[in-house]
């Protein structure tokens, strides 16, 4: 698999991440402004047979079990992120799923959005003592996260307000609101056109901060001028994102 990326190495006794260093150090996670790859690395059973967090009780569908299929972020090393196939014990039913491993993970603000279809539909979101991190699965969906030079068109600029409004009226921010963070659904069975993802930063405006090595190049991301490092994640700096990508102000936008 490719190298250097955040490895999950688990047992029942002895959980550790592994970064491809000597430390076993978690790597912390950097805002690189990259868009994510839109194709799924494929890895073989044995690649990533390590991952030892494969039965859990979802959220609404009972026990089920889990089996890899590949690397959704191979170019990002700070991230480990996996698609996989997801069983329901009780039916055999089977559907595709996104599994993250991370620090920690704003499980009912991603909830807030789940009731407007926004987010993927969570199916588990814990701290796993085993693995010693917070696992995150959610349904794939099918789509492709926007490019860099994608700019929204207006049906798509109206859901993204709908979410931001959402969170900012329930006294939270996203604060990570850049490309590879929406997803542009593909389907009829999607009833909104656009979702978003990765809810590590979005937190109670006063609480929220950004990380202390956050890639500030304005050559790479075109932030907000108030955004700095270990600063607090400010509502003005969603909306200052959500322009970057409609190209409008949020208010010549309804919805």
């Amino acid at each position: 698999m490719p190298s250097g990326i955040g490895q999950i190495l688990c047992g029942p006794r002895t959980p550790r991440v592994y970064s491809g260093s000597k430390s076993g150090k978690q790597p912390k996670r950097k805002s690189t402004g990259r868009r994510r790859p839109e194709d799924v690395e494929s890895l073989s059973l044995k690649e990533v047979s390590y991952l030892f967090f494969k039965k859990f009780v979802s959220i609404g569908d009972g026990d089920m079990e889990l089996e890899y299929v590949g690397l959704l972020s191979p170019n990002n090393p700070d991230k480990a992120v996996f698609k996989a196939t997801a069983r329901t014990v009780k039916t055999g039913l089977v559907s595709d799923v996104v599994v993250k491993f991370t620090d920690t993970y704003g499980r009912g603000r991603h909830q807030l959005l789940e009731k407007k279809s926004l987010v993927p539909k969570l199916k588990f979101c814990d701290f796993v003592v085993e693995v010693g991190m917070t696992v995150v699965m959610m349904e794939f969906v099918h789509g492709d996260h926007l490019k860099d030079d994608t700019i929204l068109n207006s049906m798509q600029a109206e859901a993204l307000k709908e979410a931001v409004e959402t969170l900012h009226g329930a006294s939270l921010v996203f604060g990570d609101l850049r490309h590879p963070n929406v997803i542009v659904c593909k389907g009829d069975q999607y009833p909104k056109p656009v979702m978003i993802v990765d809810f590590d930063w979005c937190d109670v405006e006063s609480s929220a901060c950004y990380l202390s090595d956050i890639n500030m190049d304005r050559d790479t991301m075109d932030w907000h001028e108030g955004i700095e490092h270990k600063g607090i994640i400010r509502k003005e700096h969603d909306w200052h994102l959500f322009q970057q990508l409609t190209k409008k102000p949020s208010w010549e936008i309804s919805h």
